[in-house]
């Protein structure tokens, strides 16, 4: 499968999550601000995605990707809101780290992770009417219109992905013309998409949905009007409680008991409680290290079956140099050993190919003869 193809499915599930982290940010920013420029600063953080990516893909050091990966936080601190702009650059970043160390942490779309995100917009965009900024309706419609055409998007390339991947790995013919059908057929569904768009773009739904609200609103209030004048409260009801003398507070000190089975009460749930925080910090930090270093499995698809592959582990041999009894077989290996650990000779050399090999930094003829003669005299 195509690095670009990959790029582009990471970046349609990357922007889904950043619309849905987008709809609180931006309406506390309206809220903030009053206008709609703090919430619109929030799209220049669309660059992060494609950075992240690369860091995710090329990066093999975890400190040093943990590094590149927070360094973007320190922008947000030169904002008009600095801890608003940190916490949704900080949110991106642990995405990102989130992404790259848990291989469950995939976008998987269903009915309620699209409609959930479209409702709450929706919401929004009704009542955007109290935030004081009108524009913000405009913002809130695009953000809909964005986490839908995304969703389609990344539906669209990772199924076409794994089905190009199964159908490269079972048969020897060329998927060119799988790709170009699925790629025409959804930029057919998006254009057509955007065309239902504009022609009902007029249309006041949003006045429709405030009028019936309203309208049912009246049929509640109406309603409970009904039950007025039923009866009137007696002042000894629970609204005021019967009339009883107060209560004086007792200064005696308590026991000594009790002040001592308090304190190690307290002093055993805080230790309690910080022996949790810290198990859950280094349980973190181990998941953190093995997912980020953990080895990738190869999957192979035979007769509708799933088998994975794992790379086995190489098995160490016991001998090394102390138990070769021989002297100079001893110092052949410790001659020739520092060269196979540097790539410079390999295990399954002769010995005269690796006195060849070695000719231009060490002389190795005389000694070369003479481990033949004690390895191989004797067969």
């Amino acid at each position: 499968m195509p690095n670009l193809r990959k790029f582009f499915e990471s970046m349609a599930e990357e922007g889904f999550y950043f619309n849905i982290l987008a709809i609180p940010f931006a309406t506390l920013l309206c809220v903030f601000d009053t206008s709609i420029k703090a919430p619109l600063l929030l799209l220049l953080f669309l660059l992060l995605l494609p950075y992240h990516y690369f860091l995710r893909a090329y990066e093999r050091k975890l400190s040093f990707f943990l590094f590149l990966t927070w360094l973007p936080c320190i922008l947000g601190l030169f904002t008009a809101h600095p801890i608003v702009y940190t916490l949704f650059a900080a949110m991106l970043c642990s995405r990102s780290v989130r992404r790259r160390t848990n291989e469950e942490s995939r976008l998987k779309l269903n009915f309620e992770t699209l409609c959930f995100p479209l409702v709450i917009l929706a919401a929004l965009h009704i009542g955007s009417v109290y935030l004081r900024v009108p524009q913000i309706k405009n913002f809130y419609h695009g953000q809909a219109i964005a986490v839908f055409l995304l969703a389609i998007v990344y539906a669209h390339l990772s199924g076409i992905n794994r089905e190009l991947e199964l159908s490269s790995a079972a048969t020897l013919q060329s998927t060119n013309v799988i790709a170009n059908f699925a790629a025409k057929y959804v930029i057919v569904y998006i254009i057509g998409f955007f065309i239902v768009l504009a022609l009902f773009k007029d249309v006041p739904f949003g006045d429709i949905i405030l009028a019936i609200s309203g309208f049912l609103l009246k049929m509640i209030a109406s309603f409970l009007s009904l039950f007025k004048g039923l009866g009137n409260v007696s002042e000894g009801s629970a609204f005021r409680g019967n009339s009883q003398p107060d209560i004086i507070p007792d200064d005696t000190p308590p026991p000594v008991w009790a002040t001592v089975l308090e304190k190690i009460l307290i002093y055993g749930f805080n230790i309690f409680f910080l022996a949790l925080i810290v198990l859950f910090v280094v349980f973190f930090c181990l998941r953190l290290y093995y997912g980020f270093y953990r080895k990738n499995r190869v999957n192979t698809f035979h007769l509708d079956e799933v088998s994975s592959i794992t790379p086995v582990k190489p098995v160490k041999k016991k001998k090394g140099i102390k138990e070769i009894s021989d002297p100079i077989r001893r110092k052949f290996y410790k001659t020739v050993f520092k060269y196979v650990k540097k790539n410079k000779l390999s295990a399954a050399d002769t010995p005269c190919e690796m006195k060849e090999k070695l000719k231009d930094r060490i002389e190795m003829t005389e000694l070369t003869q003479k481990y033949e003669e004690v390895r191989y005299g004797s067969e």
